[in-house]
């Protein structure tokens, strides 16, 4: 398997920065002409990832064991077309985030699902910076993935967010302290283990609503707040991809 490239995101999509009258917390993004074959291998080793660590499958395929690796991967990917859906979006999700912003989301979340054809639980994306400050900051995420975006899914997507009074839901928390733990990042484990101690205030947290539709996302992220409950910053991510659900069977059945 060829090496992932680290910043397929900024290769493949433009950021349309000339919108009317759009708030300042709102960030729409469109495919670049003729990139997307450039970083479709990339693209979809990504996805692959999140799904099944590929150093694990690279271990295998020195072994010559190249229809166990593949069978591996297939074992683990969705196969309804909503669930796919879902999924791709919470992977750009974190994508966007490691790419195109200073926080970091430590685990990759997927690949612990107890059914492949189930949404995972909890909050959609988890990641933090400032690991040297007292109290780092937290971004919590919520991704939405429609043929056709509507005000009413990033209403949704809202209304995650604003539980737990706009804090991480404990049970990610949780959940993410145990990985960490297990593969024995101790620095980052303790963060998690403290912010389970210590719920994180306010100011030490962001909102990101991410969607990912066929239409332009504009209308439908222009209709909510800036801020979440107690004032917690809120970043709106919309990419557009016109041929939305072609898109979606085409990387899984890529990969």
């Amino acid at each position: 398997m060829r090496k992932l490239e680290s910043d397929f995101l900024r290769m493949w999509l433009t950021e349309h920065r000339h919108l009317p009258n759009a708030p300042p917390n709102i960030s729409v993004y469109y495919e670049k002409a003729n990139t997307r074959e450039v970083v479709w291998n990339a693209l979809c080793l990504a996805v692959a990832d999140h799904f099944y660590d590929l150093s694990l499958i690279r271990r295998i395929e020195k072994l010559g064991e190249y229809p166990k690796a593949f069978a591996r991967i297939r074992q683990v990917l969705p196969k309804t077309e909503r669930i796919r859906s879902g999924d791709l979006a919470e992977i750009l999700a974190s994508e966007y985030v490691d790419q195109f912003t200073d926080y970091t989301a430590p685990v990759r979340k997927l690949r612990y699902k107890d059914d492949r054809e189930m949404a995972m639980r909890g909050d959609d994306v988890i990641a933090i910076r400032s690991l040297t400050q007292p109290s780092p900051q937290v971004l919590k995420g919520e991704a939405k993935s429609r043929q056709a975006l509507t005000p009413s899914v990033v209403q949704e997507a809202c209304d995650a967010l604003d539980r737990h009074q706009g804090r991480p839901n404990p049970s990610t928390i949780a959940f993410i302290a145990l990985r960490l733990d297990e593969k024995n990042e101790d620095t980052l484990a303790a963060i998690f283990h403290r912010m389970q101690e210590e719920t994180p205030s306010s100011r030490d947290i962001k909102h990101l609503v991410f969607t990912l539709s066929a239409n332009d996302p504009l209308h439908s992220l222009s209709g909510q707040s800036a801020t979440g409950p107690s004032d917690i910053a809120r970043q709106m991510v919309g990419i557009m991809v016109t041929d939305h659900q072609d898109f979606i069977r085409q990387i899984y059945e890529s990969i």
